[in-house]
């Protein structure tokens, strides 16, 4: 008896050494091997995790997932998926993938489902809420993906997570068949997000398939694939549909369309003007004595800047200044012009912004001269008030509301308000947010220029002057027409010069008098008294218009500090994943 006892002693000892060899060499071999399904230790998992993709041409994809799930001692409704359904692409803008004709079984048989949007994910929760089950189950999930195909100049391709990393249990015997059109390249991930550990990759039956064989997966880990297909295998939107997907996806955007009827509908019910004569009849001098200034506002709702070297020539006209050209610089010559105050303390005739023009100018320089030189980076200061005491003037004489500007200002208001919002919205909405917000600014000041309306008398004072704008650019043979049309000499060709510069005619008021205007004007030095005429005048004086602008306009300068899976891919960066559990 003792030798058989040692006998079969002897035996197991044998078998215990062959099988622990045997763990060696499959160790040795790069196998994984895993004891854990060989016995039941009444916790949740997934004992196979099957899928089945096939890639159709028209570039939507059709998934079977066949779940083994053991729910071990625990009583369970039954499981839930989770598949994350919106993303952000590279700059940061929304993505949504469409999932439909989802079916759902157990253990052969068609289960009830409820499907709910949570976040980003579409949640399946299969089963019922009034039974529970216990045990090993085969659940079945059968879905269509639209819009999961990203498209390359040399081909498209599927990047999908076959697993997600929010499930919570282990997950055993992962694989999935591909089938697909013109297979071109194939590649698989595994582990945590990011992680580029391959898997196991096998020609299907056909050149159409491929079989993806996965590690065991633990809790909160991918299994992800990328199948690449020849760029014409399958249907590829057009620009006017992927447009449309971008647009619903960014629904953010149609959000400055809402701007736009809300600024429009303020303008059109605050801000425009009121009927006026609806004729343009010539008027042959300044309606109401206006000044230069007073006509810019009048016709444009506010002085433009560029008129301001009008002004400065009507202050030539009345006396108070002369202009000299000359050149300025040291190294480098170039045209400048100076001014010369003459008639000093005698304003009588002067307007408001006038007799303010005409001492901001000589603030910039001394003795009673300042050249365009000195007013660089200096006079610019000056432009805002000189606006605004125009602005008044015209208020005062009843051609714009005196209240015209509080609309403006709410448009205002509310475009640094949004602008703030969509910021901060930036976060979690991308760079469209920003976009956005930056398109709103433009729709909501723009129509804030333009929200000052004029009052029933501004409206007939622009009239008038747009008379007087068809009279100064009306050559002699058109003249006929005119009734009473006042006689031409160098005065009146003086007097409404400034104002054809408003009206950007000056060189047509000049071509009519340019037999009769033939010496230089003494308030301006600079050309030539031989062969002398009005329209070297005007040439010389739009010269005069662009020096003086850039002068007076010019302020210091201030210093001011989906990709491919193929190229840098890893699990998780496909579409779909996500994870489930039990219930």
């Amino acid at each position: 008896m003792k030798f058989f006892a040692k006998v079969i002693v002897g035996l197991f000892g044998v078998i215990l050494l062959l099988n622990g060899s045997g763990v060696v060499l499959a160790q040795e071999s790069g196998q994984r091997i895993d004891f854990s399904l060989q016995k039941d230790d009444g916790q949740e998992k997934i004992e196979m995790y099957a899928v089945d993709i096939n890639i159709n041409k028209d570039s939507s994809i059709d998934i079977k997932e066949k779940i083994e799930y053991n729910f071990g001692n625990k009583s369970r409704h039954g499981i839930y998926r989770e598949i994350p359904v919106k993303y952000k692409d590279g700059h940061g803008n929304r993505r949504t993938i469409k999932i439909k004709n989802i079916e759902v079984f157990r253990d052969g048989e068609k289960e009830k489902r409820k499907i709910t949007t949570e976040g980003n994910n579409l949640k399946i929760r299969i089963g019922k809420s009034y039974q529970t089950i216990t045990g090993k189950h085969t659940f079945v999930v059968k879905y269509t993906v639209e819009r999961a195909i990203n498209y390359f100049d040399d081909h498209s391709e599927f990047y999908w997570n076959v697993v997600g990393d929010e499930w919570t249990v282990p997950i055993y015997n992962v694989s999935t068949l591909v089938k697909a059109p013109e297979i071109k390249k194939v590649d698989c991930f595994q582990g945590k997000y990011g992680d580029t550990k391959k898997c196991i990759i096998d020609d299907g039956q056909d050149k159409g398939e491929r079989v993806f064989h996965f590690d065991n997966l633990n809790p909160r880990e991918f299994a992800t694939i990328v199948v690449g297909m020849d760029k014409d295998a399958l249907y590829k939107p057009n620009l006017l549909i992927k447009s449309w997907w971008f647009l619903v996806d960014n629904w953010i955007l149609f959000i400055p369309f809402v701007v736009f009827v809300w600024a429009f509908g303020q303008w059109w019910k605050w801000g425009r003007d009121p009927e006026g004569r609806g004729t343009i009849i010539p008027y042959y001098d300044v309606p109401d004595n206006l000044s230069v200034a007073e006509t810019s506002a009048v016709v444009h709702n506010s002085l433009r800047t560029k008129d301001i070297s009008a002004m400065i020539i009507q202050l030539a006209v009345k006396g108070y200044i002369k202009i000299e050209k000359t050149k300025g610089g040291k190294i480098f010559k170039h045209t400048q012009y100076v001014f010369h105050r003459v008639n000093e303390g005698i304003n009588k005739d002067l307007s408001p912004e006038e007799g303010y023009l005409l001492d901001s100018l000589f603030k910039f320089g001394e003795n009673g001269m300042v050249n365009t030189d000195d007013l660089k980076d200096s006079f610019y200061v000056k432009i805002s008030s000189l606006k605004n005491n125009v602005v008044d003037q015209i208020k005062n004489k009843g051609y714009l509301p005196k209240k015209s500007e509080y609309k403006s200002v709410i448009n205002i208001i509310v475009a640094v308000v949004q602008m703030m919002v969509f910021g901060f919205l930036s976060s979690f909405l991308g760079g469209v947010a920003i976009l956005v917000g930056i398109i709103n600014i433009f729709i909501l000041v723009g129509f804030a220029i333009f929200m000052g309306h004029r009052t029933k008398k501004g409206v007939e004072m622009k009239e008038k002057l747009l008379g007087l704008k068809l009279y100064l650019k009306t050559a002699e043979k058109d003249r006929l027409k005119f009734h009473n049309a006042p006689a031409k000499n160098p005065k009146r060709f003086e007097k409404l010069l400034p104002y054809a510069m408003v009206f950007g005619v000056e060189k047509e008021w000049a071509e009519q008098f340019k037999d009769i205007y033939r010496q230089p004007p003494d308030w301006y030095q600079g050309v030539d008294s031989q062969g002398f005429n009005s329209l070297i005048l005007a040439d010389s004086l739009g010269n005069f218009s662009k020096t003086a602008n850039a002068s007076i306009l010019s302020s210091p300068s201030s210093a001011s500090s989906g990709g491919s899976g193929f190229s840098g891919g890893g699990s998780g960066g496909g579409f779909g994943g996500g994870g489930g559990g039990s219930w």
